[in-house]
């Protein structure tokens, strides 16, 4: 193992033991959706949510640990506590209420689909793979084809199947902050890629940023 790699998974450790309670987290409740098969329609629906986003957090992890170093880094506090910020908002969920199950349906479609967007993105990204805004590889294949973000956007409909099952107006505030640390961390992210690759700014120009024919 070269140097760069080593120190590369050191700075991601913390996220990698993380990522890999939340992974031992969804095995939990993957048991107990496994128990309440009375309702089979709803425990069904949380099983896929559950086995996707457990998926989805493994597959990170696998990332940390195989992923090319960076090529260069933004300097600075901000973009680290911004990108560390956006991509882990979803934990404050956990320290709410959780409201009632009439919603647990809906939710459970919303975490699936978005979960196996993220997952597909992941795939496409590759060794590219990165938290913070460093630039490693330039994807663009893929749903990177026609956005430039698409792994955000597809966490975003996650975040929003699990803002359902948790008390408003707490929960919906946990979203929409999260959902505002998106864009600092996006902007962040194109800075260094277009430092990087001269390509880069030709792949801007026919691309949208997060949402096709939108923005």
């Amino acid at each position: 193992m070269s140097k760069e790699r080593f120190w590369d998974i050191a700075a991601a450790s913390p996220l990698i033991a993380l990522y890999a309670l939340a992974t031992f987290g969804f095995a939990l409740e993957l048991r107990q959706d496994l128990a309440q098969m009375a309702h089979p329609l709803r425990a069904g629906a949380a099983i896929v949510s559950h086995i996707a986003s457990a998926l989805f957090v493994a597959m990170q992890i696998v990332l940390f640990l195989v992923r090319k170093p960076p090529v260069a880094k933004l300097s600075g506090a901000a973009p680290r506590v911004v990108a560390a910020a956006g991509s882990n908002t979803g934990l404050l969920y956990y320290f709410l209420q959780r409201a009632g199950s009439q919603w647990a349906i809906p939710s459970a479609i919303l975490i699936a689909l978005g979960m196996a967007a993220s997952t597909v993105a992941l795939l496409y990204l590759g060794r590219a793979f990165s938290i913070l805004p460093q630039a490693r590889q330039l994807v663009t294949s893929g749903p990177y084809r026609i956005v430039r973000h698409p792994l955000y956007l597809a966490e975003q409909v996650s975040s929003f199947g699990v803002m359902l099952q948790f008390v408003q107006p707490w929960s919906a505030l946990v979203f929409l902050f999260g959902v505002a640390l998106q864009w600092p961390r996006m902007i962040f992210e194109e800075r260094i890629l277009a430092e990087t690759f001269p390509e880069y700014r030709d792949y801007v120009a026919r691309t949208w940023r997060i949402i096709p024919g939108i923005y």
